[in-house]
Parts: C-alpha cells; structure tokens; sequence
C-alpha cells in the first residue's frame, strides 16, 4: 500500500507537476511567438519606413532636377554642346579621355583627306590634281587601309600634307557641299604638323571640333556654378543620335523632361543628309522640329531652339558661292523683322539670313516673338520679371499668361496651345565656349520657370 501511496502520490505529483506546468508552457510558448512576431512587425516596419523616406527623398531629388533633353538632326552639333557642358561644368576631361580623342582626331583627318581625294573623281564636273607629282601621295593616303586605325606613320602625315598643298585637292574642298565632308576636315588638315607629333596634346578646340558619330543614348549631369533653384542639384542632358535610324530610341528619355534642347546647323541650307542624298538638311531639320513640336506627347514641353553653326552660316553667307535663295527661293523677298538685333558692322546679308532661318522654325512653333521697342517698357517689363519670381513663392499661380523676358537679346516668346509650350530660339556657335556660357547663362532661368510650371508652382 505504501508503494502503491507512494506510487500515487508520484504519480499524483506528476500529474500534479504536469498538469500545473503545461499551462505555463504554453503561455511561455505563446509569449515567444509573440515577441517574434512583434520583432518582425518592428523589423518590417522599419524597413518600410526606410523605403518610404527613400522614395521620398528620390522623388524630392526627381523634381529638383532639370532634365533637358537634346535633340536634333544628324550633324546638328548636339554632341559638341554636351562637350561644352563638360568643359564648363564638369572639369573638362582627363588624360585618358584625352588619349582616346587623339586618335578620334587623327582618324577625322585620314577619313576627311580620304573623302576629298574620292570626291575628285566623282563631283561634276571632275576635278584633277594640279601637280602630277601628288598622285604617288593620293594613292598612298587611299590605300593605307593598313596602318593601324588612329596610329599613323610619319610617312602617312607626309603623304596626308603634300595632297592638302595640291591646288586641286584645295579646289575639291571648295565643293565640299556636293559630297559628304565632315566640317571639322580643313581645321585638323591646317593644323596636321601638331596632330602628327608623338607628344600631341588636344587642345579644348580640338576636342571640341573632334567629330565622332553618336549612337545610342548619353546622360551627363552637372551642375551650374553651385547655383540651387529650389534645391536644385544638377541637371541631365541626354544626347541623343541625330541619324534617322537613332531616332527610335528617343522615346524612352521623355518621361519628366523639363525641357527639349532642338539644335539646327543653320548652315546646313546647301547640304543634304548622309543617309538620303535627296533631301536638304536644312528642311529636314525643319520637318524634325515640326514633328517635335506638334507630337502630342509633348504638348506641355517647352522648346529652347538652338540655332546653331552660326560660324559656318556667315562664313558661306559672305562667299556668296552657295546663295540661300536658291535653296530657300522665299529668301529673296525675304525683310527682317523689327525685333532683329544687330552692330551697325554686322554683315546684313548674314543678319538677313540668321533671321529667315529663325523665322522658319518659329513659323512652325507657332510662337509669337516682338520685339521691346520703348526703353520705358523694357525696364517695366523687367519689373514684372522680378515681381514674378517673388510671387513664385508666395502662391500659386493658376491660369496666368505669363510672358517671359528673354535677357540675351530682350526678346519676349509668348506661350502657343494650352499656355505651358513655348519656344525660346537663341542663336549658337557650339565651338565657341564663351558663347555657349552666355546661351546657357541665359537659359537658366528660362528652364528654371519651365520647371515650376511643370510642377504647377507658376
């Protein structure tokens, strides 16, 4: 009986130990998964936060940038003012960068004294060399298909030298417009006796004037002298291939462009695309920026118009061996408009010729552009430019037309279609870096109330 008691009782006990401890196993149970559950809500929790205040400060980033979005037919000089970007904002380029543009340089004048020496014997009617004694260097040049591509020999820059004093070679340039020629060709042909020297260092000129084809899709940010326009951080310019068959990708850089940069080469009136020798590339400039323009994606996306090549277009201006009214027949008739700004020793035909080709592009923009002729209206409507940006942050602006003050040249572009497209046309040597400071100094605040419109702060 003892045992039995003994037994009972342990079994008593057990039961006993068991049946008070299982209860608390299970509430110690239950407060584990708990406490991991809290743990894990906390952990998500955090994390979600984390991301939340990630995606806000992308999206505070989003709309501080200005994204400006460069376009243009081939040969246009887009690549050369994202060139100029680099240069001015972003501390130019480096020496490997440097390396790689010696041998872009060096292939530009092999392949530019290459085609003219073709072209002799192609343009109508023929043209030959004046001295016998150069066909020795023609073949050469046209045949050195084996020397390694941007590393040339000596012998080669001699070759390259001798056909460039030729008056006949100097005579198929004359006629480059009847073929294909790169427009850097007689700048590096000059200055061969530099680039031909093992210690070669590019100049920014000759980076500048360096033509590579564009293919493909390119951001660069930078920033303007550290200047923030509502926490303003950098800007992206995209270079985007000018070559019809480059023109598909465009698409895909449109979503929140601040602004389209369209740059034209205005001297471009007597050539005709390198893809399509039927067509003038001037006109097809003009149809790109009409496309543009009117494309219904981008109705709220305003347009500064680069017109560029201003260089070139004087220099064939003042040749008069190329007349703008054979290309453009309405040039002939052609009278400046009153808003036209210009030196008394300005060429007047050129003056004449840079606004008719302005005149084309906003023809299409359906921009209105007048000229300030009272001294007393430009200072009031100064006044209203700085009375505007204060009011910018103290209230929104709903249903304004607000007229923008151009300080380049004190012209004023209004608003065409729904108030929020508007075209700022500016005239542009993209191989002049002073000029594209002052162009781009000049647009900053033209981007910068684009932007707040975008956002509907004006």
């Amino acid at each position: 009986m003892r045992h039995g008691r003994v037994a009972l009782r342990d079994g008593g006990c057990a039961g006993v130990c068991a049946q008070s401890l299982w209860p608390g196993r299970m509430r110690l149970m239950g407060c584990v998964s708990g406490a991991g559950a809290d743990a894990e809500g906390r952990e998500a929790r955090k994390v979600n936060k984390q991301i939340e205040e990630q995606l806000a400060k992308d999206k505070q980033i989003m709309r501080a940038t200005h994204r400006l979005l460069l376009l243009g037919a081939g040969e246009s000089g887009k690549s050369t003012i994202v060139k100029q970007m680099r240069i001015l904002h972003i501390n130019g380029f480096n020496d490997a960068e440097k390396m790689e543009k010696i041998k872009d340089i060096r292939r530009n004048i092999r392949d530019a004294m290459q085609v003219i020496l073709r072209a002799m014997g192609t343009i109508d009617p023929r043209v030959f060399l004046d001295n016998p004694c150069t066909q020795t260097s023609m073949d050469y040049v046209l045949n050195c298909a084996n020397e390694v591509d941007g590393e040339f020999s000596q012998e080669f820059y001699d070759h390259v030298t001798k056909c460039w004093a030729d008056k006949g070679v100097q005579a198929c340039y004359e006629r480059s417009s009847e073929y294909q020629l790169i427009d850097c060709a007689k700048y590096f042909l000059d200055k061969i006796d530099v680039v031909r020297q093992p210690n070669y260092d590019p100049s920014e000129q000759d980076i500048l004037r360096c033509r590579v084809m564009t293919t493909g899709i390119f951001e660069t940010k930078f920033e303007v002298d550290k200047v923030r326009f509502h926490n303003l951080l950098f800007r992206s310019m995209f270079d985007v291939g000018g070559q019809r068959d480059e023109r598909r990708k465009w698409i895909q850089c449109f979503n929140d462009v601040t602004a389209i940069i369209f740059v034209c080469a205005s001297s471009s009136y007597n050539l005709v695309l390198w893809e399509d020798s039927t067509q003038n590339r001037l006109r097809e400039s003009l149809a790109l920026f009409k496309n543009i323009w009117n494309n219904r994606w981008l109705k709220t996306i305003s347009v500064i118009l680069f017109l560029n090549k201003q260089d070139l277009l004087s220099e064939k201006i003042k040749a008069k061996r190329y007349l703008l009214e054979s290309y453009f027949p309405e040039f002939a008739n052609y009278q400046l408009p009153s808003d036209a700004v210009f030196d008394a020793t300005d060429d007047k035909d050129v003056v004449r010729a840079k606004y008719f080709i302005r005149g084309e592009f906003l023809e299409d923009a359906r921009g209105i552009v007048s000229a300030i002729e009272s001294y007393c209206f430009k200072i009031m409507l100064g006044l209203l430019h700085l009375i505007l940006f204060e009011i910018v942050f103290l209230q929104k602006l709903d249903g304004c037309s607000i007229y923008i003050l151009d300080k380049m040249d004190y012209r004023i572009s209004t608003a065409a279609g729904d108030g929020r497209h508007h075209c700022y046309p500016h005239f542009t040597c993209a191989v002049d870096t002073e000029n594209i400071r002052r162009v781009f100094n000049d647009c900053r605040d033209i981007i910068q109330r684009i932007h707040l419109r975008q956002y509907e702060l004006l």
